[in-house]
């Protein structure tokens, strides 16, 4: 389907944000930037893919805390290039799936519309269902379909370097992984037990470990890291 096509669907205003390429000033500059000072091969921590990627989610946080449109609890759904709503889920179940989600996640600011490897809390807190579709509180990898809230997208990347410094080791060694806005936004949900993930029912065709109404499909798009961003 796409993300432009998604965003369509659910009736939203589409932009389209791409992270710079790797050889960039701009991604020299995150190289630098989140070194963290260390002592360390770069090129052996992060794939240049991964350093852009994130790149890109600085850049697209600011661009929604600054959006003159938006109000300060509105969510801006952001959506990689290669994205697809799973077979399972009607346009109208995930137009009403969406909006559930973001009435659940509104104090947090954060929203999974869809998730890889979930870790998730499980219990009366943690789980709910909305007709054919669960909603739980998990930690994910992955970064192809999040909601994000203008409030939150204001310190966003400062709240996920804050959890990775309080996960990192005595000497600083696990910080690499801060490289990886995945590994980033995992970290962060851990220590808030969980962020609110939209269908953890559905697993995304041939891959159980991906859960979601929105999965990547490879096959289907080329893979980018461009993202789409649309606000509600």
């Amino acid at each position: 389907m796409g993300a432009q096509v998604l965003a369509a669907v659910l009736h939203l205003r589409a932009e389209r944000i791409t992270p710079p390429k790797p050889t960039s000033k701009l991604a020299w500059e995150a190289r630098k930037r989140h070194n963290y000072d260390k002592d360390m091969d770069v090129e052996n921590v992060v794939t240049q893919r991964s350093l852009s990627l994130t790149v890109a989610w600085e850049r697209l946080t600011r661009h929604i805390a600054h959006d003159p449109d938006m109000a300060e609890d509105d969510f801006a759904l952001v959506f990689e290039g290669d994205v697809a709503l799973h077979d399972n889920v009607s346009h109208a179940d995930a137009r009403q799936a969406v909006l559930h989600g973001m009435d659940l996640a509104r104090e947090d600011g954060l929203l999974y519309l869809g998730g890889c490897f979930p870790r998730c809390a499980g219990g009366p807190d943690g789980e709910q269902w909305l007709s054919n579709t669960r909603f739980e509180r998990c930690s994910n990898k992955c970064t192809h379909a999040l909601a994000v809230t203008k409030r939150k997208a204001a310190t966003l990347m400062a709240d996920l370097r804050e959890s990775m410094l309080a996960d990192a080791g005595p000497d600083g060694s696990t910080l690499y992984l801060g490289y990886l806005i995945d590994q980033m936004l995992s970290t962060y949900s851990a220590h808030h037990n969980g962020t609110w993930t939209v269908g953890t029912n559905f697993a995304a065709p041939g891959n159980g470990w991906y859960i979601g109404i929105f999965y990547q499909d490879r096959k289907a798009f080329q893979t980018t890291i461009g993202n789409a961003l649309a606000t509600r």
